[in-house]
């Protein structure tokens, strides 16, 4: 079993594994009107995913952390052999968006290690919901999240 850690607003913790997010926005490893679930390999890693798409308008949302405990043998991981040249760019890629789509619909694995874009040498856990052994996976309980005040600066 590996610990992940996922941040989000507070107002979706009930359904923490839902993926409703990638309904509504793309991501670097998916489309758009996808349902997938980014979490982080430690919390200070999530905090930085996280606050790197937060505004400055944004920062008295209410947010809450999360444990999540996924069984090791439900993770693949990406070989750093299959990243394109320009995986790490920012706007994220297209060329990653379809490596992450291509996973979702392969469906092999119901999680997915990628390397993180904004930290070089830790990594990110894609979580398929809708994967058939998604419910293996759970979340602890969500505590209150807050950024440091500092990091508005």
């Amino acid at each position: 079993m590996i610990t992940a850690y996922r941040i989000a607003k507070k107002k979706y913790a009930a359904d923490p594994l839902g993926g409703n997010g990638g309904l509504r926005s793309g991501g670097r490893w998916h489309y758009e009107g996808v349902r997938i679930v980014y979490c982080a390999e430690n919390l200070s890693l999530a905090e930085l995913e996280f606050f790197i798409h937060f505004g400055r308008h944004q920062r008295k949302i209410s947010l809450v952390s999360f444990e999540v405990s996924i069984p090791v043998h439900l993770i693949e991981t990406l070989p750093a052999g299959k990243l394109p040249a320009d995986w790490r760019t920012v706007p994220p890629p297209d060329s990653t968006a379809k490596l992450g789509m291509e996973w979702l619909i392969r469906a092999k694995s119901a999680v997915l290690r990628v390397p993180s874009a904004l930290t070089p040498g830790e990594h990110n856990y894609l979580i398929n919901p809708t994967h058939k052994d998604a419910a293996k996976i759970s979340t602890g309980t969500p505590r209150v999240h807050a950024f440091d005040s500092r990091m508005w600066k």
